[in-house]
């Protein structure tokens, strides 16, 4: 112990004197200076420059000194501060901030060229939370301006202490509003008593405005009591409707529907429905049929079927536009008449349907029908003796044999091609002599010929249709049948004009069709009675001409007794011009009454007389 003591003394003594003795070798500052830059160029050492270049810093002290720096300033540093305060460059502080907010776990964080301690963002929560439990609610938007830092790093720090630094909540629909229990319960209990207090629907922006409360938190607290029953009512859209007001509605909808048998989309949409159809489509289901502006139950639809077969079973028609209520528009109307006969066959089968809105028995108009049966006789009797039918007839059918000969034309022409193909060829190949190519040459004139007249070909297509549309049977058009429907329908000055129209149009080719049939019947009868009628005369005009020739051999046979020859000659010319005239006149006169019947008169001019 003694010798260790001894030794300690010694060298504490050797200390002093070194410590008191004056040192003979010394380094100038630009030695230093000179030996510094080349342990920096040898890469031995690695140091930073201040700014105005009289000192050197290592990383690892510069780091020491921000964050010294930081926790000298509370926990909040901006980078510009730390660059007046270590007299280095920006560019030296940003790296090592950075490194600095890498490397600390969190505890450190560069925000808009700002440092950030752990430290300071606890006591931010804590001045937070004091402010939240002083006014209840706290936006993260008011914190921003307040501590002039990001939205989302407040966000951060408010949500990682959330619960236990910060005695509150985030509302439900926006994270970044920030409430206490206490606060929700005071909202809550404001937002039933108002809501509570509501008779009638309300716009939920009407009760925002009108209290200041806050949009997000007031949806989802309107949300949650609506839910758990705390609130008699519900959401439609934008709008509260308070479940005594929907009682009321409901109520006035039903007595509505009871007492009317329809409902107007007009008068639910006074009550404040936005939607009618879909609304009445949720509360009523295929209990309504829904029309254009209302919607009808089946005491309608029973009426519509009963006039339905009432018109029926009297063979009449009906107009249900005065049946069905003033509110139902025409084509309402027409759309209950078509889902009504859809779903009834037994309805649908023996009725048709005019001017949208009126049912008529097919039997109605069968009835109506036989009025045009006399005309018809009477027309077709008419058009026979003017000799209309048979040139109608006649033109039928000529066009039909016409159509018969182009066809036979056609197929024989393709035959004809080919077989003259075949002649063409051979002909080409042998020496014809002079003959034969004079007539090789008037065939190819008279093909160019041919093809010089084929536009008039086209006119006379044309004018062949035209006279095929002239040789069509008629009866009468609309016009004439509307008014001899006026003259002889009932109580004709009741039903709607449109209704008489329709019936015409409906009609008309029915009555074309039964026009041709009676005429050509008409036209059949006649010609076989006039067949009848030219056999019983050519029987008579036989049996005349018979007699006349008895007596004819008789007198000759009594003229060549006589012995004067001049006498014979006169008497015989006289038999000639009297007896044998009246044989020849007959023959004539039958056989061309005969031939002028078949044929139609065409209309002589005064110049053809």
């Amino acid at each position: 112990m003694s010798t260790d003591w001894e030794d300690v003394k010694r060298l504490a003594a050797d200390f002093q004197r070194t410590q008191l003795s004056e040192t003979l070798l010394r380094l100038s500052e630009r030695n230093c200076v000179e030996i510094m830059k080349r342990l920096i160029e040898m890469k031995l050492l690695d140091v930073i420059f201040t700014s105005d270049g009289k000192e050197y810093i290592t990383e690892e002290h510069l780091l020491r000194e921000i964050e010294d720096e930081l926790f000298s300033a509370g926990g909040r540093i901006s980078l510009t501060d730390l660059v007046t305060a270590l007299n280095v460059d920006y560019i030296q502080i940003e790296a090592k901030a950075n490194h600095l907010s890498r490397t600390s776990a969190g505890d450190v964080s560069l925000v808009l060229g700002q440092l950030v301690s752990r430290q300071y963002k606890d006591s931010m929560a804590q001045e937070v939370d004091l402010k939240l439990q002083e006014t209840g609610i706290i936006t993260i938007a008011e914190l921003t301006k307040q501590y002039d830092l990001s939205a989302d790093f407040i966000d951060t720090v408010i949500a990682e202490r959330l619960g236990t630094i910060i005695k509150g909540k985030a509302d439900v629909n926006d994270s970044r509003i920030i409430v206490t229990n206490d606060y929700l319960s005071q909202y809550q209990s404001k937002v039933t008593g108002v809501l509570s207090a509501v008779t009638r629907p309300v716009p939920l922006n009407t009760v925002i405005n009108r209290y200041k409360f806050s949009e997000s938190i007031f949806n989802s607290i309107v949300n949650e009591l609506i839910a758990s029953k705390r609130l008699s009512g519900s959401l439609s859209g934008r709008t509260y409707i308070p479940e005594i007001y929907a009682k009321t509605q409901l109520e006035y909808i039903e007595n509505f529907y009871k007492l009317n048998g329809y409902l107007d989309y007009s008068t639910l949409s006074r009550l404040g429905i936005a939607n009618a159809q879909t609304y009445l489509q949720k509360r009523f289901g295929d209990e309504l049929c829904y029309l254009n502006s209302c919607a009808v139950g089946q005491m309608l639809n029973f009426q519509v079927e009963s006039s339905i077969e009432e018109c029926i079973l009297n063979n009449s028609w009906v107009d249900l536009v005065p049946v069905m209520p003033t509110i139902l528009s025409e084509s309402d109307v027409n759309i209950l008449i078509t889902k009504t006969l859809e779903q009834n066959k037994n309805l649908s089968e023996p009725t048709i349907v005019l001017c949208d809105t009126i049912v008529v028995s097919k039997a109605f108009i069968a009835k109506i029908e036989e009025i045009f049966v006399p005309l018809m006789n009477k027309k077709a009797t008419e058009d026979l003796n003017s000799g209309l039918l048979l040139t109608i007839f006649a033109a039928q059918k000529a066009a039909k044999l016409d159509s018969i000969v182009d066809d036979k034309r056609s197929e024989s022409g393709g035959k004809g091609q080919k077989k003259g193909a075949k002649k063409g060829g051979g002909g080409g190949g042998g020496g014809g002599g002079g003959g034969g190519a004079g007539s090789q040459g008037r065939e190819v004139k008279t093909k160019a010929v041919k093809k010089k007249y084929k536009p008039g070909a086209k006119v006379t297509a044309k004018d062949d249709s035209d006279d095929e549309s002239q040789n069509e049977i008629t009866f009468k058009n609309v016009d004439e049948l509307i008014e001899i429907l006026e003259k002889n329908i009932s109580n004709a000055d009741e039903c709607p004009p449109e209704f008489i129209k329709d019936i015409a149009l409906y009609i008309e080719a029915t009555l074309r069709d039964k026009y041709e049939t009676i005429a050509r019947n008409v036209f059949i009868s006649s010609a076989s009675a006039s067949t009848a009628k030219a056999k019983k005369s050519f029987a008579d005009v036989q049996k005349n001409i018979n007699q006349i020739y008895c007596n004819i051999l008789m007198f000759d046979r009594g003229i060549k007794i006589l012995t004067n020859d001049e006498l014979q000659t006169q008497l015989t010319k006289y038999l000639l011009r009297s007896l044998c005239s009246e044989v020849v006149n007959q023959l004539i006169i039958h056989f061309s009454s005969e031939d002028i019947s078949s044929i139609a008169t065409p209309e002589v001019s005064h110049t053809q007389k």
